[in-house]
């Protein structure tokens, strides 16, 4: 047995995990001058605006913006510097996809 069971009914189940591994947590706190910098290339970025102001955040000069309470978690280009400003209070959880 593989552990992973459905309902308690203790038969197999095949399970494979898909998507992009999530690493270096980072928050507003993280930034240095509006801008965090990856230890190595990203593919991708999910992030949540924690704020009531709109947030926006920038990588290879594609700019994307997030009202209050909005996420975002897409594959991108492999990048390691990501900007994040706010028109407002800035408040934030974010990290990197591989």
């Amino acid at each position: 047995m593989n552990g992973f069971f459905v309902n308690d009914s203790k038969q197999d189940v095949n399970a494979t995990v898909v998507g992009s591994l999530a690493k270096e947590p980072f928050t507003e706190a993280s930034l240095v001058n509006d801008t965090f910098t990856f230890t190595q290339p990203m593919n991708g970025l999910f992030i949540l605006n924690n704020s009531v102001d709109d947030l926006t955040f920038t990588i290879d000069g594609d700019t994307f913006t997030l009202k209050q309470g909005q996420g975002f978690q897409e594959k991108l280009s492999p990048f390691t510097v990501v900007t994040i400003l706010s028109s407002g209070v800035l408040s934030f959880q974010a990290y990197g996809l591989l």
